[in-house]
């Protein structure tokens, strides 16, 4: 599919949503995920984020993670790795945050497939260094994927992708947020797409919308 025609669908989808958003305040993320293979089974992880709570401009975080995975299964990964995020609070230069956190994570993610569609299981648990506080954190994410025509995942093909993310910490209350997200994915190679969504975060009583850019890169 021409480049023309592919932004021009994916501008058809998200303009209206992302108008309407706009009367609360939305924000925006743009974030790239790499899996550098070493060889069948390990590869190292990289990933980068950029989180507007706000649009055009009003910082909120940059977050990066490096890790190494192990695939001893065709459908079981097991990580863990380090990550390092800087707070913003609205305005503050990138360079100048108001904090920064220090995380050690590991996870378990499992894969099962139904027809064509894809189920990704995603256990994580988090150590969190923030300035002189110290935390930790249990996320589960369920995401399903479905391939949008007759050629599942494959190169120059669309596939719809959706998840629902709680996170649990262990202070007093327990629940920390909700994630809910929707995205439309173009797959670039066969496992290489652009996911272009909406992502719902809730903390506490507060909720706030996010449109989301992703790149996945791997190789």
């Amino acid at each position: 599919m021409p480049l023309r025609k592919l932004l021009l669908l994916l501008l058809m989808g998200v303009i209206p949503s992302y108008s309407l958003l706009a009367q609360e305040g939305p924000g925006y993320w743009m974030m790239f995920f790499g899996n550098h293979k070493l060889n069948n089974q390990w590869a190292i992880h990289s990933e980068l984020q950029l989180r507007e709570k706000h649009f055009p401009s009003s910082h909120e975080q940059v977050l990066s993670r490096i890790g190494l995975l192990h695939t001893p299964k065709p459908d079981l990964q097991i990580g863990g790795g380090y990550g390092f995020i800087s707070n913003y609070s609205g305005k503050e230069s990138l360079l100048e945050p108001a904090a920064n956190e220090h995380r050690i994570w590991q996870q378990l993610v499992k894969v099962q497939k139904v027809s064509k569609v894809k189920f990704e299981h995603r256990f994580r648990l988090e150590q969190r260094f923030l300035d002189e506080l110290y935390s930790n954190r249990l996320r589960y994410r369920l995401l399903f994927s479905v391939p949008i025509g007759t050629a599942p995942f494959q190169a120059h093909t669309f596939s719809f992708h959706t998840y629902n993310e709680v996170f649990l910490h262990d202070q007093s209350k327990v629940f920390d947020r909700n994630r809910l997200y929707a995205a439309i994915g173009y797959h670039l190679k066969q496992k290489n797409q652009i996911q272009l969504g909406i992502l719902r975060q809730d903390v506490g009583k507060q909720h706030h919308y996010y449109l989301q850019m992703g790149f996945t890169l791997i190789h």
